[in-house]
């Protein structure tokens, strides 16, 4: 990779001569992978002491900090399975909990746990349990992350580890079995945010209210949590209700930012929507076009990216994993009607022949450019052979 596309990707800095130095230097690198596996950032903690301890990959073309969670990837299959996730901080308590046999694990990527994030969790699990330091900053995440959460309808549980210890050297001094504890004594989520809020003044607690039901936009849910936290601060029916009102304010006046987000345009060719259509119809598909070479056909960013994810998720809920405009593609597709097995097969046979095709022709390009290349500098040896390659792929013809 040139300097320039390092430096694109976040590894290198450019100084005002124009001059690279290098990020990461003396700092062990933690691949940030993205949901499908592929590696889209890094991580890195010093070695040794100096400021930042901890250094991310800024974003990029192909990352935003705030979109991803730390090893989903290697979560996810866990995650589906139970039904259940496990959020904490930090790249090495991630890692840790997995080594443990916590394959649930996930964690936050130096920042705040973001609406996106959320969404992508519960792309694969119904409850979440957080994991983090008993420290002020720690019982802090803990709030926020528990308020975005619950308001997205998530269950969830807040378990604070020890003073002065976080998960790995839980894990790593006390084992597993120390873990389990401080787990068994965790708190229900609600109830910890309650009791995070109770030490306030009126003020602030009726301000934390209209925060938190400001973020509950199901309505349904929103009324179920209303006399919940009534009850629990002690807050009048007119508060309650002028909570309310400020909530519903707050979403209104939110809805034009949100929709004014910027995202790169979302297009698919003709040919890349029928290969994808059917393969969000037929996931069982999947491996197979992928060794028909349709990932190299599908090189576009928005068919790539939908691509890479079509490959892992298979039959899983795609509702909270695809960004709007791929989940909206995939719901058409999916809502074409049922395909028997047979037309199934046809359909896949006469993508595969497209695909064959395609890398005929684009290896019968290679060759004659090479031929020319050759001729050019008097090569003639390497002309001849590359011409018996170019009659035999000829003569192979659909192979």
């Amino acid at each position: 990779f040139s300097p320039a596309q390092a430096a694109q990707a976040g590894l290198l800095s450019r100084r005002d001569d124009g001059r690279t130095w290098d990020r990461f230097r003396d700092r062990l690198i933690f691949p940030i992978r993205d949901v499908a596996g592929t590696v889209v950032a890094f991580g890195g903690r010093i070695m040794g002491e100096g400021d930042p301890k901890y250094l991310n990959s800024a974003d990029s073309p192909i990352y935003r900090k705030g979109d991803h969670l730390y090893a989903l990837c290697d979560a996810r299959p866990a995650m589906a399975k139970s039904r259940r996730a496990m959020l904490t901080e930090g790249y090495v308590d991630v890692i840790t909990l997995h080594q443990f046999g916590y394959g649930e694990a996930v964690g936050v990527l130096g920042t705040a746990l973001t609406p996106e994030q959320v969404k992508r969790l519960l792309g694969f699990c119904s409850t979440v349990d957080l994991i983090f330091d008993g420290d002020g900053a720690g019982r802090k995440a803990a709030l926020r992350s528990a308020e975005m959460l619950l308001a997205a309808g998530a269950g969830c549980r807040v378990t604070l580890l020890p003073e002065g210890e976080d998960v790995d050297s839980l894990l790593q001094t006390r084992g597993r079995e120390a873990l389990e504890d401080c787990l068994g004594r965790a708190e229900e989520g609600l109830r910890y945010c309650f009791r995070a809020v109770s030490d306030m003044a009126r003020k602030e607690q009726v301000a934390w209210a209209e925060g938190f039901l400001g973020k509950v936009a199901d309505a349904n849910l929103r009324a179920g949590f209303a006399p919940r936290v009534a009850a629990a601060l002690g807050l009048s029916e007119q508060e309650l209700r002028g909570a309310l009102a400020d909530a519903a304010t707050r979403r209104r006046a939110a809805v034009p930012a949100s929709r004014g987000a910027a995202r790169p345009a979302f297009t698919l060719g003709q040919r890349e929507g029928w290969i994808l259509s059917f393969a969000a119809r037929c996931p069982e598909y999947a491996p197979a076009l992928d060794a028909a070479g349709a990932g190299d056909f599908l090189s576009g960013p928005s068919a790539h990216g939908l691509w890479a994810k079509l490959k892992v998720l298979g039959n899983d809920d795609p509702r909270l994993v695809f960004e709007s405009d791929e989940l909206a593609f995939v719901t058409e597709a999916r809502g074409l009607g049922e395909v028997t097995d047979e037309r199934r097969r046809d359909l896949f046979e006469e993508i595969a022949a497209f695909l064959r095709t395609v890398r005929r022709e684009t290896a019968q390009r290679e060759l004659t450019e090479a031929m020319r290349r050759a001729r050019a500098v008097g090569n003639v040896e390497e002309e001849r052979r590359l011409f018996a390659e170019f009659n035999a792929l000829l003569g192979r013809g659909d192979e």
